[in-house]
Parts: structure tokens; sequence; C-alpha cells
């Protein structure tokens, strides 16, 4: 009998994949020509406020990105191909004069550098020239690499044409695209990566145990090296996933019947191989990071006691598990038991009660400031009425593919290691969908979880031996949810290129890096220290060339609280004693009148009218009441400024004492 090679044989997954491939090179493309192609040839009219292209043969400018993330991440791989930095730790362009501290992983510096320059001799042009230029596909790339990757594990546990419909459906999400847009230069696409493989991998373990048990360790370890990693590049929501698994590993220890002894304790050699490699691997990419000179106990990021936590609640679980089979508690397990769980507790507490000394994050003020950023906002805030319809386009019909699934938690049909793989896929996705409706920002990891539980579903089915049609009926709705998403993905990405840029969101960007060379135009301004809100400054850093108090960072809360302390000022000596202390020798004021209440509203928590009136914002943009040591910039030199609703000062020198960036400020 003619058997097929196993080329052929999964020539459904590669084929599907290879469709995904391109849909997600067609919307990068898109993206790119709608984006950083008019961005790079087009300039804002000083005369009437238009964007219009450039004369023909007129130099490119500098690209602008989603978000002004981009422009610091290429900072520092400008830094790394420098040599001044292999792993960059300080910004001097915030928090003047003492800059700040730099938390970012440098997996994204230093993929950028290097593909710069790999791309130099080629160009014939040094790298740092191609940095930019190379910087906006290196995201589509990862993309690629993610699915090629993703569709490698699903084709060790599942069918060919099931495995090739979920990549589609991964391809498909626009939360996940986004984040590996050509047009944002940011590392949420390595972090995507990792939060999905980290679960997708434990899944393939868990359904191995109920076949081969020897190989299934192998699927824990590689789970727990994602996990470590994922740590690495973005602790906050990587500890999520990590949370979500020890949750259904506990469950499974505490409610699950007690199994016959060899196939429980491989299960528990499996579970603690994946604690210890993620621990490890997590520590070891700490001191790589930080050692020697950085390390410190900074919760924001990862830190050897997130690993000890996940080491050890890992342990705590197993030990219920064996009290349990055991049918006694006993002194020593118990022991055990609670020294697992002393670091998470510890991490916690220090969390909760050590406030900013541990944990930035807890201060007020950036509390405050995040309200008012959209990516803070709750999910369903942004759907009102009619348009929460969006929603399936944003997840397709995932979220009902992954509730279709929980009957399957009960059912005697599925192996109780499958069960565990699906508990842990639900948690997941309810815990991400509880932190998704209260701040926007966890789309992506949301929409990665409703696919991982609908990966897990599609296993459990299989380990069931259910009836083709259930499975057929997961990848319909697969389908039809791929149709969805895919379509508007790509009517908006043809909108987005037939579109006047003055409708679109670009216009802003290109609005601030214009005003940004225009005022490095002003005799003194380049190369000094500028006083500006949170969204001018990352513009003025990158197409100015000056300093400021202020990128929109957790490690920036000195900075951030002196701007606010300046601007949210009603007592002109205390705003001109932090100039003097900063060396500041310009204001930059975005001049509406929420930008300007904005500032009170985030020293005090409430908007007063009188405290807004009051305040040296509101003085600055009315042009009443200013003090006599600030100089106003004359509107007729500024055109884009003015049509920016920007009012620029600059500050009359006074004899100052030393530099003192500890200055009280608004907590």
């Amino acid at each position: 009998m003619f058997t097929r090679p196993p080329f052929l044989r999964r020539a459904p997954l590669w084929g599907l994949t290879l469709l995904a491939l391109a849909l997600a090179l067609a919307l990068s493309w898109a993206r790119h020509q709608s984006w950083i192609v008019p961005a790079r040839s087009h300039e804002v009219r000083p005369t009437t406020g238009a964007i219009e292209r450039r004369a023909s043969g007129a130099p490119l400018l500098p690209a602008v990105y989603l978000d002004a993330d981009g422009l610091y991440w290429l900072r520092y791989a400008r830094d790394v191909l420098s040599g001044s930095a292999l792993r960059v730790r300080h910004a001097a362009q915030d928090n003047v004069p003492a800059g700040r501290e730099v938390h970012w992983s440098s997996p994204l510096p230093w993929s950028l550098a290097l593909a710069a320059k790999l791309r130099a001799p080629l160009a014939g042009v040094p790298a740092a020239g191609l940095l930019a230029s190379t910087a906006v596909w290196l995201n589509p790339l990862f993309f690629g690499l993610f699915l090629i990757g993703t569709a490698g594990i699903l084709s060790r546990r599942l069918g060919p044409w099931t495995a090739g419909f979920l990549v589609l459906a991964l391809a498909c999400l626009p939360p996940v695209h986004k984040d590996f847009s050509a047009a944002r230069i940011d590392h949420h696409g390595l972090v995507d990566v990792f939060s999905l493989w980290m679960p997708l991998l434990l899944l393939g373990g868990l359904d191995g145990l109920r076949a081969d048990a020897s190989s299934a360790r192998r699927w824990f370890v590689a789970a727990g090296v994602a996990g470590g990693l994922g740590l690495w590049l973005q602790a906050s929501l990587q500890l999520i996933v990590v949370a979500a698994a020890l949750a259904a590993l506990f469950l499974r220890s505490v409610l699950a019947p007690v199994g016959a002894a060899p196939e429980e304790d491989e299960a528990a050699r499996c579970w603690r191989a994946w604690a210890v490699a993620g621990a490890l691997v997590s520590l070891a990419v700490y001191l790589l990071e930080y050692f020697p000179a950085h390390l410190g106990l900074r919760l924001e990021v990862n830190h050897p006691l997130y690993a000890l936590a996940w080491w050890g609640a890992t342990e705590s679980s197993l030990q219920i598990r064996r009290m349990r089979r055991a049918g006694r508690f006993s002194t020593r397990r118990v022991a055990v038991l609670l020294a697992g769980l002393l670091p998470a507790l510890l991490t916690a507490g220090l969390i909760a009660r050590g406030g900013e000394r541990f944990f930035l994050l807890s201060s007020p003020l950036l509390r405050r400031i995040h309200a008012q950023i959209g990516e803070f906002a709750p999910l369903l805030a942004l759907f009102q009425g009619s348009a929460r319809w969006s929603l399936l386009y944003l997840f397709g019909l995932l979220p009902f593919v992954a509730l279709g699934g929980l009957p399957l938690l009960v059912s005697r049909r599925i192996p109780a290691p499958t069960k565990t793989g699906l508990g842990l896929a639900f948690a997941s996705a309810l815990l991400a969908a509880v932190l998704c409706l209260r701040h926007v920002r966890y789309a992506s990891l949301l929409a990665l979880a409703l696919w991982a539980a609908a990966a897990a579903g599609l296993l459990a089915l299989e380990a069931g031996a259910f009836s083709r049609r259930w499975k057929s009926a997961v990848l319909g709705a697969l389908a039809v949810g791929c149709g969805l998403a895919g379509g508007v993905e790509f009517r908006q990405a043809r909108a987005a290129l037939e579109q006047p840029l003055a409708q679109t969101g670009l216009r802003s960007q290109i609005i601030l890096r214009d005003v940004a060379r225009e005022l490095a135009g002003l005799p003194g301004f380049a190369g000094s220290r500028v006083l500006c809100g949170y969204d001018e400054a990352p513009a003025l850093q990158a197409f100015a060339d000056v300093a400021t108090t202020g990128g929109l960072y957790w490690e920036n809360l000195a900075g951030l609280r002196a701007a606010t302390l300046v601007f949210s000022a009603t007592d002109d000596a205390e705003a001109r004693r932090v100039l003097a202390e900063r060396g500041m020798g310009w204001i930059v004021l975005n001049g509406t009148p929420r930008s300007v209440a904005a500032w009170t509203f985030n020293r005090r928590g409430a908007v007063d009218e009188a405290a807004v009136r009051a305040s040296l914002a509101f003085r600055l943009a009315t042009r009443s009441g200013v003090p006599s040591w600030l100089e106003q910039i004359p509107f007729d030199r500024l055109p884009l400024a003015t049509l920016g609703s920007f009012v620029v000062y600059r500050v009359i020198p006074e004899t100052a004492g030393p530099p003192d960036t500890a200055a009280t400020a608004p907590r």
C-alpha cells in the first residue's frame, strides 16, 4: 500500500502557513506604504497647515512611527553600533541633568544593530545610516519566523489541516499583527512570541504525557525556556502567563482525582523541569542584562525573585499533590510547601508595602498620567453602541470557540493531562480578559490566550477521539473568523493607502517632527535643555537634538515630577527654582485646554478650575501673567508651532546653585 512521504502529508499545513506569510507580508507592505513612505516624503506647510508632498528630488525626511517608543529603540541601537554601550542602562536625554536609568531589555537593540551591520556591506553605507530604513522590516521578519515556528510546534501534535488553520488564524489577529507592524519599532512582537510559545509548548507537553512521557519532559523544558526568555523581554506580561499556568497546576493538585503513582510521578517531574528551566533561564538573562554594575531590587522588570517565586510556587503545588496521594500531612512536606510560597509572598509584600523603593509603577503620579492615556482605557470604552460589533474584528470567532470548549473539561473521554492543558488555556484567557476589560493594552495578550484556548480544545477533541464533525465545526469557525478579521484588515489597509494624510493618525506625528525641526532652527535651541510635556519629549529629543525632563517611562519618574511641578505651579518662585536647579533654558508647551488642565490633574488628582487658571501652564498658554524671567518667542517666528497649538518661551538665565534632581515634587 502506498504511503505518502511526511512532507506530502504535511503539505496542507505548510500551504496554509505560506498563505499566512503572504497575508502578513502584504499587510506589512501596505502599512509601510501608508505610513513610512508618506512620512519621509511629506511635510507640514506652515502657511496652511496642510500636509503636502515635498518637491521632487528633495532629501527624504526622518521617519516617524506608530508610537514614540521607536525613537528611543533606535537611539539605543545607535549606542550599540557606536560601541558606547552594549547594554544601554542610561538615557541622558531624559530627566536632565542627571538622566534616567534604562531597564528595557537588550534583544531588540541588538537585533536592530545586527540587521544594519549585515546590510551595510551590501549597501556600501555605514550601518548607522541604514538603521532606520532597516528597522522597519525587522518586525515583519520576526512575524514570519513566529508563524513558521508556531507551525513547527503544532505539526508535532495536530493534523496538518488543523495546524494550518490555526496558523492562518494567528496571522489574521489584528492586535497581534499591529505588534509586528512595519510602522511600529518596538519589542511588543517579541513579547508576543514567548507569551504564546510558553503555553503552547506546555499544551504539547501535557498532551504527550498520555502517550510518550519521556518526550513530554522535553516539551516542558522548552516551555520553561520560553517563559524565562519572556520574563527577560517584558516581565509584566510574561508573569501573567506564568501565573495562569501555576493556577492550572494548583487546581489540578487540589481538585483532580489521584491517579496511578507512575503517571503522577512523571507529571511531577515534568512540571518541576518546567519551573527549574524557566527559573534558571530567567536568572541567566538577568545576569546577562545587569551584571555586574546594575544589579538592584527593581521589580518592574525581570528579577531573581520572580524566578524563585515561579520555582517555589511549582514545588508548593506538587507538595499538595503528594500529600493528597499520601492521604496525610507531614511536617516536612508542609515546610516545603510554605518555603515554596515564601518568595512569592516576599515579592508581593515588597510591591505592596515597599512602594516606589522597589516598584515605581505604584506612584500616584504615574497612575494619574496613565488614566489619561488611550492604551490604559477599558476595552469596552472604545466600542460604544453598534461599534461593539468591532470586537469581532479584534478577536474573530475565537471567544466563541474558546467558550465552546468549556464542556470538554467535564468530559470523561478527555485524559487528565489534556484536561489540565484545557484548564491552563482557559485560566490564561480568563485572566487576560479581566485585564483587557480594564486596559485595552492587553488586547494582544487576550487574542493570543483565546487562540491558545482554541488550540487546547482541538487537542482535546483529538485526545478524546471525537468524531470529525466537531473538529470540522471548530475549523469552520476559525475560517470564518479569518475571513472577518482578514477582510477588515485588508479593507483598512486599502483605505489607508487612499485616504488623505490629514485624516490619519500620521498627521499628528508629522506635525511633532516638523515642529521639532522648526524649533531646532532657533538660535541656542539645539543642544539645550527643554522643559516640555511627555508627548512632545521624544520628538524634540530625536529631531531637535535637545534633552528634556521627560519621556513617559516609569524609570523617568523624577523627570515627570519636575515637569508636573513647574507646569502646575501657582508659585512662580517654585517653578523658577526647579528650572534653575536643572539648567533648563527653554519651555515648550502644548497650549490646548485639555493638555493644560492635565498638569493640574497630575499633581492634585482632580481638575480644580481655579487651580488650573492659576497654574503656570495656563498663564503660558494664554500669555497672561507670564513671569518676567520668561521671554516668549513671537508667533511669526514659529508658524508650525503656532499651527500645532505650541507656545515657546526662553528662560532668562540667573545664577543657580549645583543641580539637584531630588527636588521636592508631587507624589
